[in-house]
């Protein structure tokens, strides 16, 4: 039997903001063996991001609806279509109401399969998609941000993100112009794994602009409802200041008998650019030992002929015949690794949150 897909979202005004131009993105098939998950964030002020959001979760939606069981046949290519009539539909609105002019959002969303232990997911912006596997966390979005790209690359830390004076400086937004389908640059598209036991997080950076990693991760590693962990979520980002709207989305699926045992010990992550699986630590140090093995074997075999075999079997005339041993040639082979980050525990407080919707 397929095991259900369990999940929870909230948005929260937070402690500064008069408004919340923060939305979600929900949409779960019948026998929830799919879903459909997301984080979207208003960008313009404090009409136009609220609309521009709420355009995208309402587009989104209702095409995900309008294509149901569909959509599995190819979920990269459709979200990425569906992100793009979004995008247009902002674009459009902004046209035609001058004192929406400049309104748009950033949106972070997945398509989540039990059968085939894969998400797919669209993003354009700072919205974050996030996996928690085994007490590490895994970003496999990209922030579309001046200081996003610094981190992302290494370049700079995430404490000196989080306080970084152009933190909040976006270069991408739905709405900023008329996309095509066919501009591949403009939405990042790519899948993950997706395993019983996993849990997927998306988050506005309401939340990553205050919450650091080991915090997120020490709160999703708790032993509570997946509600909880939205609350928790929330009233940590709300305890360090609340200075954004904030909004979570978790969801997950526990073992069954179908997919126990089926889950890698590592990672597998397939980018949409290079379409590439990641190598596996242990398998690579396995590989390396058994083949440390092999050469070990060929080179006693080379001593024992040379010095050990020669000296038993009688000398043979000698022809004017050249012998040569060709050497075993290997290619280097490099495995790509995730990061980890450390737990820590932060305190936490549960107050002032406005509950949108409830656990399912």
């Amino acid at each position: 039997m397929t095991p259900e897909l369990k999940y929870a979202v909230r948005t929260d005004m937070g402690r500064i903001r008069k408004n919340n131009e923060d939305n979600f993105i929900e949409y779960i098939s019948p026998d929830r063996s799919w879903m459909v998950l997301g984080a979207i964030d208003g960008v313009g002020g404090y009409e136009g991001g609220e609309i521009a959001a709420q355009l995208c979760k309402d587009y989104v939606e209702s095409n995900i609806a309008r294509l149901d069981k569909q959509i599995l046949e190819n979920p990269q290519a459709y979200l990425k279509e569906i992100l793009t009539g979004a995008n247009n539909a902002i674009w459009t609105e902004r046209l035609q109401k001058t004192a929406l002019s400049k309104m748009s959002c950033v949106a972070s969303f997945a398509l989540m399969d039990v059968r085939s232990q894969l998400l797919y997911f669209a993003h354009v912006g700072d919205t974050r998609g996030y996996l928690f596997r085994n007490g590490e966390l895994i970003k496999f979005t990209h922030d579309h941000s001046v200081v996003g790209y610094l981190e992302d690359s290494g370049s700079i830390l995430e404490q000196d993100a989080l306080n970084h004076p152009r933190r909040n400086e976006i270069l991408k937004m739905l709405g900023e112009k008329l996309l095509d389908v066919k501009d591949a640059e403009f939405i990042e598209t790519g899948s993950h794994s997706f395993y019983a036991g996993d849990i997927v997080l998306f988050c506005s950076d309401g939340l990553t602009d205050l919450v650091n990693r080991a915090s997120i991760s020490e709160t999703l590693g708790k032993t509570i409802t997946l509600d909880e962990k939205v609350r928790e979520l929330i009233a940590k980002a709300n305890n360090l200041g609340g200075k954004d709207n904030i909004t979570a989305a978790i969801a997950g699926y526990p073992a069954s008998e179908q997919t126990a045992g089926n889950e890698p010990e590592e990672n597998v992550m397939i980018t949409s650019s290079k379409n590439n699986i990641n190598s596996r630590k242990k398998s690579f140090k396995k590989f390396l030992f058994y083949f440390g093995i092999f050469l070990m074997g060929v080179l006693t075999m080379f001593l024992l002929d040379r010095f050990v075999f020669q000296k038993e079997t009688p000398a043979k005339p000698q022809f004017d015949t050249d012998i040569s041993i060709d050497s075993l040639r290997t290619n280097p082979v490099t495995p790509d690794s995730l990061a980890a980050d450390s737990l820590l525990n932060d305190s936490i407080a549960n107050d002032s949150i406005i509950p949108l919707n409830h656990e399912r």
